[in-house]
């Protein structure tokens, strides 16, 4: 495989340009023991922590998984619901976050399951927004939802990789943390999802006025 292809996504739309949060920053695993012990002794306020700590990164994921804003909030109410009926099997030696985003996966593969097949339709922008914005504005839309419908090409496994990679800034052992696979696994799908984003972005490119 070309190894440029395989490193495509990183020259082009980054989270900054999807708005999506980071998965890196200062002390975004400090506490993790303390408010894991705390869930697990069912207190109130660690789970309403743990939603306005973690919720925008688990809602990213979602919606990068499922294409849609409504379903990414029914996948983050589902995750967070799971998070306080087993709060009793947290382990306060792991991260808490890992876990959540491998819940996340696993509630948007269910949900991808029982949707009927359809074309992706990828969110756009209010009309008003893009009727009233500026050429950068517009290149700005067009550019996410031409990663958007590339995104939705992937197989499940293949889009939690690219968007906790390379969209959200994991490392590629935070990402296999994650998935709970192997580094190598996570390279190889990786390289394979990028390189059929490469060919979707490229025939999206063509067709497109």
């Amino acid at each position: 495989m070309d190894a440029g292809a395989c490193t495509m996504i990183h020259g082009g739309v980054m989270a900054q340009d999807l708005d999506l949060p980071s998965g890196r920053g200062p002390g975004s695993r400090s506490g993790e023991g303390s408010l894991t012990l705390r869930l697990r002794a069912g207190e109130s306020l660690a789970y309403e922590e743990a939603v306005r700590r973690f919720a925008p990164r688990i809602r990213a994921l979602a919606w990068r998984m499922l294409g849609s804003g409504e379903d990414a909030e029914d996948a983050a109410q589902e995750v967070f619901l799971r998070l306080y009926r087993y709060r009793r099997r947290l382990d306060p030696q792991r991260a808490l976050l890992p876990w959540l985003y491998r819940l996340t996966v696993n509630v948007s593969r269910t949900m991808l399951k029982r949707r009927r097949p359809r074309r992706a339709q990828p969110e756009a922008l209010p009309s008003d927004t893009v009727m009233n914005g500026t050429a950068r504005t517009m290149e700005a839309v067009d550019a996410r939802l031409t990663l958007t419908a590339a995104l939705q090409r992937l197989n499940p496994d293949e889009r939690a990789a690219v968007v906790l990679r390379d969209l959200m800034g994991h490392s590629t052992a935070e990402v296999a943390q994650a998935l709970g696979c192997r580094e190598g696994t996570i390279r190889s799908r990786l390289c394979r999802a990028r390189l059929k984003m490469k060919d979707s972005i490229t025939g999206l490119g063509e067709v497109a006025p």
